[in-house]
This record gives structure tokens, C-alpha cells and sequence, in this order.
């Protein structure tokens, strides 16, 4: 039976380059052991000075070591070997503090608005209490030295020296449950192989302040799903209903990278006939483009009567109507290209032709490309346009992030 000190935890004790270089070392093992540290609450409570947050309003909240393992064994404060464990904002710039996993190196990122108004404004001040549940406990957390204590002497099938795959909160609740997934019905439409001028714009637009000639890019033929994911086919698959809109026919929103792929990986598993992903940048905007060259999908203008969701917002600020199939398909059959839905792509970002306020440091920098969308004020966003992207960090879920999918058939093992 584990036994534990009284620790009291003193505010002004810093912790120490070696902790931190322990502590950063030790992720990926404490990321394979969450359900062992969070069935003991000494250990999940345990606290290093440095996870203290400050942000917006002079609110502090200081996390546990056990909350911050749940948060980034979820897709959030992360980005690869890099795990996110504090944030200030202040007057002269907002400042993000992370570890690398892999050499214990502290990074500290400075002018991070971006980062931070995406992941610090929903965890930092606002738990995310519908995806972290934490244990009762009224005692004393064991210290730091404890916890590395114990850590070490647990035993792990798994290699704990790489790290386990992101899991995103709908596939614990749905390991926990004894429901059987099943395959949705879904229509896909067969887009044929072509070339295409990839970010091609003309004339300056409220977008872009130039025309850009494009990049010629080849694209092999694929099937594509002819409507974004929907809550019907969602909650088909997982029994569960996405935040957001509970309409069958509706797209799925408020919806982040990592769920995507992660909804991916549970359709491979039970489909025996074909395989889904996300599709890349270049083959969302050739399925959008669909053989035209004009700035959205349906033309350059943008009359209401091709998208009907438009009409719907009002100034009381009801949300967009984000039922599928309510539009005009563009030319090869596909619906609600570019709105009002905005959709994740595979890939980092890294575009051919980027907004003037895009820097560098958002390229590959965990962040992914979001191609179509409007605003539920009925707005359109940069990336409604067949030749824009833009990016969002993988965490982000927003009323409007959904996805479509991309089929190809298994293959044979012989």
C-alpha cells in the first residue's frame, strides 16, 4: 500500500531544471500509466510551482500533474513532443511555456496570442469539465519526488519511451461502453485524376491583395463523402452526440483534429472493404474547384440562392442553418463545398499562397489547414474561397469545425 508525507505545497518555491528535465523525460511513461496515477489521487494531485497558470483577468489557476496528463493525453496543450503547461499574458506580449518529451528542453514561446486565445481561452479559466473527470480526494499530494517514485517502479506493457497516440475524450466514453460501432450508410462521389492550379486567385479581393497565378499540382483519382460528416452518421458510429448541433441531417461541428482522424481510425476498424481518412489540402480544393477556375464553387458571385444557410442568420445572432444537402452540389456531385462548414485537411499547414497576416511560425508549428466556412454571422471566412487556407491549431474546436472524409479501397494481405 502506497504511503504518502504530508506535503504542503509552497507557492513560492520554483521548481527546480532538474525536476522539470525529470518531469518532461517522464511524459510519455505517465501518459501510458493516466488510469494507474488518476486511481490514486495522492499521486494525481501532485503539483510542480511552474504549472501555476495566470491569464486573462488576473485569474491563477494551478493544475495538477494528473489534469495536465488527461488534458494532453486528449489533444490539448500539445504538439508532438512538445506538451504546453503554462501561460501568462501581459501588456508587452502573451507567453506560452512548454517541454520537449524527448530532450527535457524548456521552450518558451513569446508573443503567442494566437496559441493562446485558441487553447488558453477554453481550458485556461474554463475547465473542460465535460471531458476530465478528477478524482475525490480531501488529503495531501504526494511531492514531486514521490510521484517520480512510484512512476518508475510501474510496470508497462507498452514501450514507455514513445508516446501513445492522441485519444480524444469520444473514444474513452466509447471503449467504456459496451456499444458495437456500425457502419454508417454514406454516399461517396468517385472524383477523377486531373491538374489543377493549386491557390489560383484573381485580382485583388477581400482576401488577397494581388492575383496569384496558382502552383500546377496533379491529383490522383479518389472518392470523397458528397456531404460533410454528419450528426446522423456520427452518432451511428460512436453513440454519442457531438457538441453542438443534434440534427441528424446537420453537419458535425465543434469538432478538432485529432477527433477526426480519431473517427477515422474507428471506421477503418470496422469497415472491412475501405479505408477513410482526411483529405490532403490539394484534394479538398481540386474536389471544390471541381474543374472551374471562379472563386467559390458555384461562381465568383455568391448568390443567396446557391447558399440558402446565408439567409438564415439574423441579427439576433441565431447560428447558420448547417443542415447538409440544402445548396446546389458543384459540378461533380459534391454538397456544401466552402459553407457553411469549415473543414480540416490532413495536412500542416504550410500553404502555396498564405494571408498577409499568416507568419512563419505558424508553419508545420501544430497547426492544420481549414478549407470553406462562414461565420454564424454570415461572413465569410478567407478559407470559404476554393484558393485560401487558413490555420488552426490542432486542438481548436469551434462552432463550424467539421470534416469530410476520403475512401480508398484495403488493401489485400496475401
Amino acid at each position: 500500500m502506497l504511503e504518502f508525507k504530508q506535503v504542503t505545497c509552497n507557492q513560492e518555491v520554483q521548481a527546480s531544471k532538474e525536476e522539470l528535465l525529470a518531469f518532461a523525460i517522464a511524459i510519455p511513461r505517465m501518459l501510458h500509466l493516466i488510469s494507474f496515477i488518476k486511481s490514486v489521487p495522492q499521486l494525481y494531485y501532485s503539483r510542480m510551482h511552474c504549472f501555476l497558470q495566470a491569464y486573462s483577468y488576473g485569474a491563477k489557476f494551478q493544475f495538477s500533474i494528473g489534469h495536465l496528463l488527461e488534458l494532453w493525453e486528449q489533444g490539448y496543450l500539445r504538439d508532438g513532443e512538445i506538451f504546453f503547461y503554462g501561460a501568462t499574458s501581459r501588456q508587452d506580449g502573451d507567453i506560452l511555456y512548454g517541454l520537449n518529451s524527448k530532450t527535457g528542453e524548456q521552450l518558451t514561446i513569446h508573443d503567442a496570442s494566437l496559441a493562446i486565445n485558441i487553447s488558453a481561452h477554453r481550458i485556461w479559466g474554463h475547465p473542460l469539465d465535460q471531458t476530465i473527470t478528477q478524482p475525490a480526494f480531501s488529503g495531501k499530494p504526494a511531492s514531486f519526488s514521490e510521484l517520480m517514485k512510484e512512476i518508475s517502479l510501474c510496470t508497462i506493457v507498452a514501450d514507455d519511451k514513445s508516446l501513445p497516440s492522441v485519444k480524444p475524450y469520444f473514444l474513452t466514453r466509447l471503449n467504456e461502453s459496451n456499444y458495437l460501432p456500425s457502419l454508417p450508410e454514406m454516399d461517396f462521389v468517385q472524383i477523377p485524376a486531373g491538374e489543377f492550379l493549386m491557390g489560383y486567385t484573381e485580382g485583388k479581393n477581400n482576401f488577397f491583395d494581388k492575383s496569384f497565378a496558382g502552383v500546377p499540382v496533379h491529383v490522383d483519382s479518389f472518392e470523397m463523402l458528397s456531404t460533410p460528416v454528419t450528426v446522423q452518421i456520427w452518432k451511428c458510429v460512436t453513440n454519442q452526440c457531438p457538441t453542438g448541433n443534434h440534427e441528424d441531417n446537420s453537419a458535425v461541428d465543434w469538432i478538432n483534429w485529432y477527433e477526426c482522424v480519431a473517427f477515422a481510425r474507428v471506421l477503418n476498424f470496422i469497415d472491412r472493404e475501405f479505408d477513410y481518412r482526411l483529405p490532403t489540402e490539394a484534394e479538398w480544393e481540386y474536389a471544390c474547384r471541381a474543374g472551374t477556375s471562379t472563386k467559390y464553387c458555384l461562381g465568383d458571385g455568391l448568390p443567396n440562392k446557391f447558399f440558402p444557410a446565408l439567409q438564415d442568420y439574423n441579427l439576433f445572432g441565431i447560428q447558420l442553418n448547417s443542415q447538409v444537402r440544402v445548396a446546389f452540389p458543384n459540378p461533380w456531385g459534391l454538397f456544401d463545398m466552402g459553407e457553411p462548414i469549415s473543414e480540416w485537411c490532413a495536412d500542416s499547414y504550410n500553404p502555396v499562397n498564405s494571408l498577409p497576416e499568416i507568419t512563419s511560425s505558424l508553419i508545420d508549428g501544430g497547426y492544420r489547414v481549414v478549407k470553406g466556412g462562414t461565420k454564424s454571422n454570415g461572413m465569410l471566412v478567407p478559407a470559404s474561397w476554393s484558393g485560401c487556407s487558413v490555420p488552426w491549431a490542432n486542438d481548436k474546436k469551434e462552432s463550424g469545425s467539421g470534416f469530410r472524409l476520403i475512401r480508398t479501397p484495403k488493401v489485400a494481405i496475401s
